[in-house]
């Protein structure tokens, strides 16, 4: 079973910052139930300086991405699809 938090901003808080909401949010492992899971916000990249590879290329043969910021102005949204399932994204605000 894969886990949530591999896939949570609280995780990704945690792993950068010392610091989540809750005490499984710095645990080893993942969990695989959480009521506050929070997808990882969007980041803005950079490729590598005087790299002329594609930065979102194929394996080995892309460019290293390297983090600028966070995307500014993102706005969590929650998509409902059938039987109960749903989903959650970032899209931009406007």
């Amino acid at each position: 079973m894969k886990g949530l938090c591999y896939r949570c901003e609280y995780r990704a808080q945690f792993k950068e910052e010392g610091h989540a909401p809750r005490y499984e949010c710095g645990e080893d492992g993942a969990k695989s139930g959480c009521y506050m899971y929070k997808p990882v916000k969007p980041c803005i990249v950079l490729p590598d300086k005087n790299d002329s590879r594609p930065q979102h290329g194929p394996p080995i043969i892309s460019s290293r991405s390297y983090y600028v910021d966070e995307s500014p102005k993102m706005v969590l949204k929650l998509k409902k699809i059938k039987d109960k399932k749903s989903y959650v994204y970032w899209i931009p605000e406007e």
